[in-house]
């Protein structure tokens, strides 16, 4: 009785401490996970103020290759711009007296002495006109006006007198000896090179005379006193036979084609008048020594020019052989304007040139052209 009383009081003592122990560990195991829960929680919020605080990474790669690109390409750059610089020719500073007596060419800008108002006279094939005495008469004539010499002056040498006075271009012509260069010393004249050469310089005279008009061709040979006097050979002094004779004598300067005194050429030069009653009375008169014409002699030199070679065929009327026809289509060509002119024009210039019908030869001449052109 006494223990029931005493477990009424008191309750059952191993119940309530089992009781006891199990809420205690309840109380821990839950003071645990609630610890573990909001350490956990702590975590977490710690990472995410991580990723919030820690700034995103810029891909590193990228970055640096355009870094790394654009420096390249500064370093290139001035490394291609100091070798343009070192490259680049210097300007040449030059004082202000080598400026004033230099002129400027646009086209590549470089520095020029001024051209010297002398020509250079060169070498040619024949002898100084000073050393014919009627020729030289004729060009130290005081009569002559600057015109006729500067006009003179500029047929010979291509280039006009310019600021030179009558004393220096009449010194000039003096000098001169022919446009025809001398033949090399172990050359002849038929060799090819030789030849090209005389006949460029042939062509280059001929296109120079055509391009004046008879009356000035005429006023050239007064002036050289060259004879304007037919032979056999040249019954006609037309334009043709002028320049034959005034490219002949220049080519290669020689007394074949000169006047005998300058009373000839004066007296060709004025018009033809009637004859008086004195002169018939004289022509009716029988002669006691028949007159003669004077005919040129054969050319010094024993090979001839194209011009030469035409002026021979003319007087044989007969048809000219291919080299001969060859020179005059040459010289046909060098002359006329090949635009306009025909076969047909060549065939009939060339039949008034050589004073025979040229037609039969149409299909040569043709040919020739060809071959020229």
């Amino acid at each position: 009785m006494f223990q029931a009383l005493k477990s009424l009081v008191t309750g059952s003592p191993e119940k309530t401490t089992t009781t006891t122990t199990t809420t205690a560990r309840t109380t821990t195991a839950t003071a645990t996970t609630t610890t573990a829960t909001q350490e956990d929680a702590d975590d977490d919020d710690d990472d995410e103020m991580a990723k919030k605080i820690t700034p995103k990474k810029a891909p590193a790669t990228k970055k640096n290759d355009d870094g790394d690109s654009k420096k390249r390409k500064s370093t290139t750059t001035t490394t291609t711009t100091k070798a343009m610089a070192d490259s680049r020719p210097k300007r040449v500073r030059r004082s202000a007296v080598e400026a004033e007596n230099s002129i400027y060419e646009p086209t590549d800008f470089t520095m020029k002495e001024p051209a010297s108002e002398g020509i250079k006279i060169i070498k040619g094939r024949g002898s100084k006109l000073s050393s014919f005495a009627v020729v030289k008469q004729s060009i130290e004539a005081s009569k002559r006006t600057l015109e006729e010499i500067s006009f003179a002056h500029q047929f010979v040498f291509g280039k006009k007198g310019g600021k030179l006075s009558k004393k220096e271009m009449k010194e000039h012509l003096l000098e001169f000896s022919g446009f025809l260069k001398p033949i090399p010393a172990g050359k002849k004249r038929t060799d090819k090179e030789v030849d090209k050469e005389e006949e460029a310089l042939e062509t280059k005279m001929s296109r120079r005379a055509y391009a004046l008009n008879k009356s000035q061709i005429v006023e050239l040979c007064h002036f050289f006193a060259l004879t304007l006097e037919t032979t056999k050979d040249e019954p006609k002094m037309d334009k043709d036979t002028c320049i034959d004779r005034l490219l002949d004598f220049l080519g290669n300067p020689h007394q074949d084609w000169l006047v005998d005194s300058l009373k000839e050429t004066s007296t060709a030069a004025t018009k033809k008048t009637t004859t008086t009653t004195a002169a018939a009375a004289a022509a009716s008169k029988p002669s006691t020594a028949a007159t003669k014409k004077k005919v040129p002699a054969a050319p010094s030199n024993t090979t001839l020019s194209d011009y030469q070679k035409i002026k021979k065929a003319i007087g044989k009327k007969k048809v000219p052989s291919e080299e001969v026809l060859r020179s005059w289509v040459r010289a046909y060509v060098a002359c006329f304007n090949l635009d306009k002119a025909t076969t047909k024009h060549a065939i009939i210039t060339c039949s008034e040139k050589f004073g025979v019908d040229m037609s039969k030869q149409k299909q040569l001449i043709k040919q020739i052209l060809a071959e020229e052109l």
